[in-house]
């Protein structure tokens, strides 16, 4: 049981709630890793980017964070499991 008085941030953004990247990822949806200057893939959803010193840096309710040089982007992209489950 969590307090209602616990405050925080949403993680992923209020656009992507569990529920919606449960059904994502249930339809398909890979998380793909790519260099931050490579063009994203259409539909993609913007987890997080990992820092060049090994730092996460997520998207958050309130903010998404600029890619910089040496970033990764972490995505969550539609069909690119093909439908079936990750082995």
């Amino acid at each position: 049981m969590v307090a209602p008085f616990i405050g925080g941030e949403i993680l992923f953004g209020a656009d992507l709630p569990w529920p919606a990247l449960a059904r994502k990822y249930a339809d398909g949806a890979a998380v793909l890793a790519q260099p931050a200057g490579d063009s994203l893939p259409p539909d993609c959803d913007l987890l997080f980017l990992v820092r060049p010193d090994g730092r996460l840096d997520p998207v958050m309710e309130g903010s998404t964070p600029l890619p910089g040089p040496g970033d990764t982007v972490v995505l969550l992209a539609p069909g690119g499991r093909g439908g079936r489950p990750e082995v």
